[in-house]
C-alpha cells in the first residue's frame, strides 16, 4: 500500500488517533534523502511552526 493511501485510510478510520506522526528517519527513507538533509529542512521550518502552533517541533531520539 502506498503511503498516501495509508494516511488517508488512517485519517478516515476512527480507530486510529487523529494525530498522525512520522519520524525524520521515516521521511528520509520515504523520500530517499539523507537524514541530515531532512533534519536541516525540519530545523529551517521551526520559526514558522512556532507561529502556527505556538511551540517548537518535538525532538525525539530514534534508535534504529
Amino acid at each position: 500500500m502506498n503511503m498516501k493511501k495509508e494516511i488517508k485510510q488512517c485519517a478516515e478510520n476512527s480507530a486510529y488517533p487523529t494525530k498522525l506522526t512520522m519520524s525524520s528517519v521515516e521521511i528520509a527513507e520515504m523520500t530517499g534523502k539523507p537524514h541530515k538533509d531532512v533534519l536541516k529542512a525540519i530545523r529551517s521550518m521551526d520559526p514558522a511552526w512556532e507561529k502556527v502552533n505556538g511551540g517548537k517541533f518535538s525532538i525525539l531520539f530514534y534508535a534504529h
